[in-house]
């Protein structure tokens, strides 16, 4: 339990909040989920239906160790992207200006020389984003992004070809 310092999408400074709000616990595990669905598909092609079977069956996993309940959990990739679009839609997505400086830090290259690298996994997250989203970032989407998230699919494609078959 805690109070909004700023305004912080739909809540004003001095709103309170749960920690454990069950829509608040949904949006970390739909970010890291849709991440991990739309990265997949970007690396390996459309997934088969024992593909969606089986990342649903992880979703359900997700949500449990988020502490969603089975009946809060999305049905298909496609519910859990609805499910998002319409949170966006509706503006009850916000980011605290911590948890911007934080997003801006984690992309941010701990040595000169990783710079070249940090700048491509930095444009291909903003590439990746929606849009809205990216924007609270305080990044604008740009076509430069869309080409960073082709080269970091094309790098992540051949470094799975060289990885052993149990490292992929």
């Amino acid at each position: 339990t805690g109070v909004y310092p700023h305004d912080v999408g739909p809540h004003a400074a001095g709103d309170t909040y749960e920690a454990n709000e069950l829509t608040s616990l949904k949006w970390v595990a739909a970010t890291l989920l849709d991440s991990k669905l739309m990265w997949r598909s970007l690396v390996h092609g459309p997934p088969s239906p024992d593909d969606v079977a089986r990342s649903m069956a992880n979703v359900r996993v997700y949500c449990a160790l988020f502490g969603i309940p089975p009946t809060e959990s999305w049905g298909s990739p496609a519910d859990l992207r609805r499910w998002m679009d319409d949170r966006i839609d509706e503006g009850a997505v916000g980011l605290s200006p911590g948890v911007v400086a934080l997003g801006h830090r984690l992309l941010e290259a701990p040595r000169p020389a990783l710079r070249p690298l940090y700048r491509l996994v930095r444009a291909a997250t903003i590439g990746l984003l929606p849009p809205p989203v990216a924007r609270l970032f305080g990044w604008e989407p740009a076509p430069r992004h869309q080409a960073a998230v082709r080269a970091a699919v094309h790098a992540t494609r051949v470094a799975n070809r060289l990885l052993p078959a149990g490292l992929r």
